[in-house]
């Protein structure tokens, strides 16, 4: 049986995690899933009227169970094909589910391959997202620049918050990654290899 691997990055907006799941792709040679780009083009319209709409109850109300249910579509889809994947996004509400990412993955039919489940918590400080989110000046950031602490009392919160099950559960401070980039690249990969080698042998006995 072979293992493969499903590594969920999240984190804040602005925290690096686009940055960090690039590199981590091509180090792994894993097929990449983001959200923003899979739910641009859709979402787009919507964006246009108004730049807040993804911080807007209408769309967590309609938009964002869809934009996720096509995300773990395209995961399961490459798993059960022995393609290992990453995917970006901030997974608000994932990351506080302990059933989460067992019930998502329980039904890939491919009795071949085992799926090891990583997930990477990017860290920052609030002041540090603030900035960040100024510099890059993007379009779907207006709104929480403008009503930051409404953000931050209404969702930054959430995001600190992990009670997710994975196989193994990393966590990397913005710092870290902004000062020892590839060093803390590389170390991600080291413990997913050892996992992977790991659960390997355990099979084996």
């Amino acid at each position: 049986m072979d293992s493969v691997y499903a590594i969920f990055i999240s984190g804040p907006p602005a925290s690096g995690k686009t940055t960090c799941a690039h590199a981590l792709a091509r180090l792994l040679g894993t097929a990449l899933f983001d959200l923003d780009t899979l739910s641009e083009p859709f979402l787009r319209p919507y964006l246009a009227m108004r730049s807040s709409y993804k911080d807007s109850d209408e769309y967590h109300g309609k938009m964002r169970d869809l934009e996720y249910e096509a995300l773990f579509r395209l995961m399961k889809e490459n798993l059960s094909l022995g393609v290992s994947c990453i995917a970006v996004a901030p997974f608000s509400k994932e990351r506080k589910s302990s059933m989460f990412p067992d019930h998502i993955f329980s039904n890939v039919t491919n009795e071949h391959v085992s799926i090891i489940t990583v997930g990477i918590s990017i860290v920052i400080s609030p002041s540090q997202q603030y900035e960040n989110m100024l510099k890059r000046g993007a379009p779907r950031d207006t709104f929480k620049i403008e009503k930051w602490q409404t953000y931050y009392s209404k969702v930054r919160k959430d995001l600190d918050i992990c009670s997710w099950n994975v196989d193994l559960n990393l966590a990397i401070s913005f710092e870290k990654l902004k000062n020892y980039f590839d060093d803390e690249i590389n170390k991600v990969k080291t413990a997913i290899y050892s996992l992977q080698e790991n659960n390997q042998k355990l099979r084996e006995v």
